[in-house]
């Protein structure tokens, strides 16, 4: 993660604190500059264009280049780095929003000169915070720095730490802190090949095949794998343009991106293997292999530590339990009688032991879960001051003790270096294999045991590795999508149904704790969100399950609040959807339900007499929270018809289906209830997870993906949306109908992360490392080298297209395809489909007829895949 913030503190910004005016609410000096900086960026590669014209340089999508304003690495470059500390910026709403509350600001205290939104800014030099112009310059021309966060080691002494609501003390001696510092990774170090491309002839590839059969019989009891006759049994073809049809080739050369396709039993995952193990013995090189699942992740590091090669795997921990409870299944699926013959090297990196647990003493109740142990949540204990008097005399004369006492200071783990949970991140540091799953390198952070610096080991490995290679590229596209897109069924029919599953586990633990976690703030806020959301819900399924007009009207496409706020208004002013001029009624309940969207149970304060906005809002929360818990007689839909009647006023078409036109009113306002509480309830889940035991929850939609990405990845093609889908159920009772509720939540273009690994350092300048795809099926098919000088960077036209090939579909030069030999006895050349002559590369490659079964490993892995491992 890189800091967004710290650069203000170069500008002075104190400068600007010290003469704020205070009607400006949360506008600060920091956005001040935030916005300045977007106009920076926009006078030095596009002077032309107005200040309105921020935003698309922000969002990941090349609309300057295609007008032709940005042409040049260097801005490119430029624009890249800008990303990094204005992607909240990136919507054209929350630029409007900023440059509106720029323009309030005096003008002596901005930086540049604007008429309008429309208008081009014009630079200006004021007299406080007079360097933030060296600082904009200096932003854009450097690499961001990382954020870091620093805290010390415990140290000898005592220390505590709490598990759900119980706090426990630990102390360390003398004789346990005698081991070193742990390692770190050498960040600033380039990759060893230095960006040069990765070039292989397939004598080589045959020679350490060899080899790697000859290191394999030095162990008697050890697996064979059969190197190098795998190896003979594969061909590595090449689409020759000219010729029109695919030669074999004896080189392998990966500059960039490059795609390998290859039908399954063909050998790719032989040859990924093979390459990996010539980089790492040949050269200095590290590699990095992404796989598709935790036990193909321990077999691989498995694999190459029998042949010699230092490799390890990058393991989160929140699924660590339930890694280590299949690893224990395999095994005895495998045929281990017992528990205790249980062994397989993958426990070395699965281990729940922590050495801090030992230390708790004998009135721990049970061992420190997965998620419990104390790694960066110890503190210390402040010696108390000795006081005059007796404590209990003061206790009962009311007399406080003094809150300004030393307070108990974040410490990490002393024994880290040496915890059975951690060695996976300690062997990273020398190993030249890295092992991963996708959502192990999007998701997990390097230890702040060994570094400072944030940062996610996904640009870890950009960093430190000369080549990424993906196995099987397609279903990671398609795990990348749903981590940066989750949905769920938010409420149906048991046992799919997520939010009933996260009610029910919360009555549980409340119940089974007298509701002693409600003495934390958050668990208290969040258990109030899930309330509401329930309410908020049957209100909902009440509409719905008996009104056939509105589930028609929902179910057309997926809705928001947003998306019903503005079906309400076209629906009550016809003339607004046409393109005319919207009446004022219609601006003022545009406005009113554009606020009330953002905080729909909160009154507002109104600024002035003149406010028509302010009181409709408050009319709309009132209406709102007196929806979701007054009865089905009371008054308040007779005042919400009365309303209704207020904003449309003799409008004789809308009254006349007044009850229709007020059931929609009312499912709008409570659909915004239901989404800003569970959009709250989301993002409280990691504070509230251990105090309420959610791990065994389900987490699909609170696992939002890392804030690091956002700088990297352009939004989603229809926006940043929070939203719901209704499904009818086929059968009815009674007329009656139910359904399921959807929900889903696009955080960005997820693919696009596998698209860019190679490009993801050019932020600092440093080369990046080369990234082989490799994949049976179409996606990565449609890669196309586009012709301009950027290091041979490739697009998907997959985003474009299905994710399936199509007939008419070429393969441009250079794709190669792996497809198995035919034996000796029948050497017929392999037989290739392709699938035309139209525009958009593919191909199609088929393994022989007399081509041989696959290997063993294929089979066992084909056995943990059904088993569900993924």
């Amino acid at each position: 993660m890189r800091d967004r913030r710290g650069w203000h503190r170069r500008c002075s910004p104190q400068q600007l604190t010290e003469v704020w005016p205070a009607n400006l609410g949360s506008f600060r000096p920091g956005d001040l500059l935030d916005v300045e900086l977007g106009l920076y960026l926009l006078q030095d590669v596009t002077p032309t264009r107005t200040a309105a014209d921020v935003w698309p340089l922000l969002g990941g999508y090349p609309y300057s280049e295609v007008f032709g304003d940005v042409r040049t690495d260097e801005q490119r470059l430029r624009v890249l780095r800008a990303r990094h500390y204005l992607w909240d910026m990136r919507r054209r709403h929350a630029w409007s929003e900023a440059l509106a509350d720029y323009l309030r600001v005096p003008q002596h205290l901005r930086g540049y000169d604007i008429d309008g939104p429309g208008s081009v800014p014009r630079r200006r030099e004021p007299s406080r915070a007079a360097r933030r112009f060296e600082t904009f310059e200096e932003l854009l021309s450097t690499a961001p720095r990382f954020a870091t966060r620093s805290i010390p080691f415990a140290e000898e002494g005592e220390h505590t730490f709490r598990v759900q609501d119980r706090t426990h003390s630990v102390v360390f001696d003398e004789e346990l802190l005698t081991d070193t510092l742990p390692r770190a990774h050498a960040l600033g170090a380039p990759p060893a090949g230095h960006g040069e491309p990765v070039d292989v002839t397939w004598e080589e590839l045959e020679k350490a095949a060899d080899e790697m059969d000859a290191v394999e019989a030095t162990a008697p009891q050890g697996p064979r794998g059969g190197w190098a006759g795998r190896l003979r049994r594969v061909k590595l073809l090449m689409r020759d343009a000219e010729l029109g049809r695919f030669t074999e080739q004896g080189r392998l050369r990966i500059d960039r991106l490059l795609h390998l396709v290859g039908m399954v039993g063909a050998g790719k995952s032989t040859l990924r293997d093979i390459l990996t193990y010539h980089l790492v013995t040949r050269t200095p090189r590290r590699v990095t292999i992404v796989v598709g699942d935790v036990a193909e992740t321990l077999a691989v590091v498995e694999q190459f530590d029998r042949l010699g090669v230092r490799a390890a795997p990058i393991l989160g921990h929140s699924t660590r339990e339930r890694n280590i409870n299949r690893l224990h299944r395999r095994t005895a699926t495998a045929g281990a009688a017992t528990m205790l013959g249980h062994d397989h090297a993958g426990f070395a990196y699965l281990s729940s032991a922590c050495p801090v647990d030992v230390l708790r003493g004998l009135e721990a109740r049970r061992p420190l879960g997965v998620r419990e142990a104390p790694c960066i949540t110890l503190y210390t204990v402040p010696e108390q001051e000795a006081t005059d008097g007796d404590p209990l005399l003061d206790e009962e004369n009311g007399t406080q003790r003094d809150a300004r006492g030393p307070r108990p200071q974040r410490r990490l783990c002393p024994l880290w270096n040496r915890c059975p949970r951690h060695r996976g991140s300690r062997d990273l540091v020398d190993a030249q294999v890295w092992v991963a799953t996708p959502a192990g390198l999007v998701h997990s952070s390097v230890p702040l045991h060994q570094h400072q610096e944030q940062l996610r080991y996904l640009e870890l490995a950009c960093r430190l590795s000369d080549l990424i290679i993906v196995d099987e590229a397609d279903r990671v596209q398609m795990q990348l999508d749903t981590a940066f897109a989750p949905a769920s069924t938010l409420v149906g029919k048991a046992p799919n149904s997520w939010f009933d599953e996260v009610a029910v586990h919360k009555f549980q633990q409340m119940a089974r704790d007298g509701r002693l976690q409600l003495s934390a703030r958050d668990v208290d806020d969040w258990t109030n969100a899930v309330n509401t959301v329930s309410a908020a819900t049957d209100r909902l399924f009440a509409l719905l399950v008996k009104d056939d007009k509105l589930r028609r009207w929902i179910s057309v496409d997926y809705f928001s609040a947003f998306t019903l706020h503005n079906l309400l208004l076209d629906s009550w002013f016809p003339g607004r959807k046409e393109g005319e001029r919207p009446p004022a009624a219609a601006r003022t309940l545009d406005a009113a339900l554009g606020r009330f969207r953002d905080d729909p149970l909160h009154e507002q304060q109104s600024s002035g007499d003149d406010d028509e906005v302010t009181p409709l809002v408050n009319t709309f929360v009132h209406l709102t929270l007196e929806l979701l818990h007054a009865p089905q007689g009371a008054r308040t839909r007779e005042r919400l018809r009365d309303t209704l009647t207020d904003i449309v006023g003799d409008d004789s078409t809308v009254l006349a289906d007044a009850d229709l036109q007020a059931r929609r009113f009312e499912f709008t306002l409570l659909l915004s209830a239901l989404h800003s509480r569970l959009d709250f309830m989301t993002t409280l889940w990691p504070r509230v997870e251990a105090a309420l035991n959610l791990e065994s929850a389900s987490n699909v939609l609170s696992r939002r993906p890392p804030k690091d990405y956002e700088a990297v990845i352009p939004e989603s093609p229809m926006g940043n949306v929070l939203g719901f889908q209704f499904r009818h159920d086929d059968r009815e009772r009674d007329g009656d109908r139910s359904g399921e509720l959807r929900f889903f939540h696009c955080n960005g273009v997820g693919r696009e992360l596998l698209m860019r690994l190679g490009d993801l350092c050019a932020v600092d300048g440093r080369p990046g490392p080369h990234v082989l795809l490799m994949s049976a099926t179409s996606w990565a098919w449609h890669l196309e080298q586009v012709p301009r000088a950027r290091r041979g960077r490739c697009r998907s036209a997959s985003s474009r297209r299905g994710s399936r090939s199509r007939p008419g579909q070429r393969v441009p030069q250079g794709v190669p395809v792996l497809a198995r030999k035919r034996p000796a006895q029948t050497a017929a050349p392999v037989r290739l489909r392709p699938r035309g002559t139209a525009a958009g590369p593919s191909a199609h490659a088929a393994p022989a007829s007399g081509a041989r079964p696959e290997p063993a490993r294929r089979r066992e892995h084909a056995g943990r895949r059904a088993e569900g491992d993924r």
